[in-house]
């Protein structure tokens, strides 16, 4: 009589089944930690930071099984930092750029609590030139801010105005030189702008 090889474990045995033949699904589960090194901060000669251990492990789950296992994280020191600033520059933004102006040193000290090692850029976008995004006559083309009697730039999509650069001054002085521009609509073109 052929015999399922799928049976409880009582029949197994009662089938005399070895026991080192028989697999269940109890006790399954096996972790092994396969990478453990200790955390470790950032430095020019590694250019590898540790942050979380274990770094790898090998986990065998039996069905329905759940396993636990513990893991540690330590931010490291002087993780390097790119912050690329992309700013909606239209007109009802004026005040947010003046603040950011404002606040251009009291970033630096922010970042510099995070890592030494930061860099900054700047880019800034309004909205796509054309209709319905702007108005077409020649001088509001060339002064989109006319109705707030206001001298401003020509609308434009994206400028990209700084590479990236650990000069906080010049990030700074970029930002005052950033003129707002205007638009028509309320929805600007920050979608195109990141693309």
């Amino acid at each position: 009589m052929y015999k399922s090889r799928c049976m409880t474990l009582d029949d197994l045995r009662a089938n005399n089944c070895s026991e080192s033949g028989i697999e269940t699904n109890f006790n399954f589960s096996k972790l092994d930690i396969v990478q453990d090194d200790p955390p470790r901060d950032f430095d020019r000669e590694r250019l590898e930071a540790v942050q979380i251990s274990p770094q790898r492990i090998k986990l065998k789950l039996g069905k329905l099984e759940p396993h636990s296992f513990k893991f540690t994280y330590r931010p490291a020191k002087h993780y390097p930092l790119d912050l690329y600033y992309l700013m909606d520059l239209t007109w009802s933004m004026k005040d947010d750029r003046d603040t950011l102006v404002n606040m251009g040193d009291q970033l630096a000290k922010a970042l510099a609590n995070l890592t030494e090692n930061y860099r900054l850029g700047f880019g800034s976008f309004i909205d796509k030139p054309i209709m319905p995004f702007m108005q077409t006559e020649a001088h509001r083309q060339a002064n989109p801010c006319i109705s707030e009697r206001e001298v401003c730039e020509p609308t434009y999509g994206f400028r990209h105005r700084l590479q990236i650069t650990k000069n906080t001054d010049k990030f700074v002085e970029k930002l005052k030189t950033s003129n707002v521009s205007a638009n028509l609509d309320n929805l600007e073109g920050g979608l195109d702008a990141l693309m």
